[in-house]
């Protein structure tokens, strides 16, 4: 099943990949303020179902399975974060918000992909498999 997550995550970051790097050349980042959101939501949902197939792989319980795929997701929205700081990818005046911004998108992305493992855990509990 671990197998299944990793697939998921491969194709969302390749993906992202695509959305994103059409968005630099199209400079849709600067047309559409939705843009940079829709990217950090895809982002969590690849590290995610990521962290998700290293949970299935670890067989964690529920609610430590939560907090890692949570966690990991936290440990790379914040790398990217620190990634468009050095590198000036955002303006210096709304950066605080654009960070907490971009670190809840990742998060929800994240719930996202932890909702299909969620149904994969509780599918196992209940039938046994």
């Amino acid at each position: 099943m671990a197998l299944i997550f990793n697939a998921l995550a491969l194709f969302f970051a390749v993906l992202t990949a695509g959305i994103y790097w059409y968005g630099v050349e199209q400079s849709f980042f600067w047309i559409y303020d939705w843009y940079d959101s829709m990217l950090h939501v895809l982002g969590g949902i690849t590290i995610g179902f990521w962290a998700s197939a290293v949970a299935l792989r670890l067989q964690l319980p529920v609610r430590r399975a939560f907090f890692t795929v949570l966690g990991l997701t936290l440990l790379g929205a914040v790398a990217w974060e620190i990634f468009e700081y050095a590198f000036h990818f955002v303006r210096q005046e709304d950066y605080i918000l654009d960070t907490l911004t971009d670190i809840m998108n990742g998060l929800a992305g994240c719930v996202l992909a932890f909702s299909g493992l969620w149904f994969v855990l509780l599918r196992e509990k209940t039938h046994g498999e």
